[in-house]
């Protein structure tokens, strides 16, 4: 498992991630909404080993209506 957490108090849990994907996942999304282009994202996922990133591309575009709900949930379908 994988926390992220304040640095002053590190009890203080933010996130927990299941799996090194589900952690991707939430960085990928991170450079996606910071307007990474989409080439770089490839690359990147390809080196890290991310294996959802065009899952993610397509669940973008067909979550838009409601992206805040399913950004909060995509990491933990990663696995």
């Amino acid at each position: 498992m994988f926390e992220t957490s304040s640095l002053e108090d590190i009890d203080d849990v933010w996130r927990r991630y299941m799996s090194l994907q589900s952690v991707l996942a939430e960085l990928f999304l991170d450079l996606y909404e910071d307007e990474t282009p989409i080439e770089e994202l490839q690359e990147l996922a390809e080196i890290s080993g991310f294996r959802h990133f065009a899952r993610l591309l397509i669940e973008v575009g067909l979550n838009s209506d409601h992206y805040g709900k399913w950004r909060d949930s995509f990491p933990a379908t990663c696995s």
